[in-house]
């Protein structure tokens, strides 16, 4: 499993936008076709509501096209986030 150190932003429903710094696990590559899973952990990042939706948007890439994630653990410093990709 390859880890991607990343910077972006998070859009979340009543949070606006938020800067985060994460690690990525299982980001698919550019050149992937067809579904897959992703999950990312955030330290010292908002504080967000195991359940709650939003989009992930990495910099470097195309920001008007954000990724669906739902929040599946928080614990105070860090929260986890899964993803799924359906290109």
């Amino acid at each position: 499993m390859e880890i991607v150190e990343a910077h972006g932003h998070l859009t979340v429903p009543g949070l606006g936008d938020v800067d985060v710094d994460l690690d990525l696990y299982d980001w698919p590559p550019a050149e992937h076709v067809g579904p897959v899973a992703w999950s990312a952990v955030i330290a010292d990042g908002p504080e967000l509501t195991v359940g709650a939706e939003g989009e992930l948007h990495v910099d470097g890439e195309n920001t008007e096209i954000g990724h669906p994630f739902t929040v599946i653990m928080n614990a105070g410093r860090v929260t986890q986030i899964r993803g799924r990709e359906n290109t």
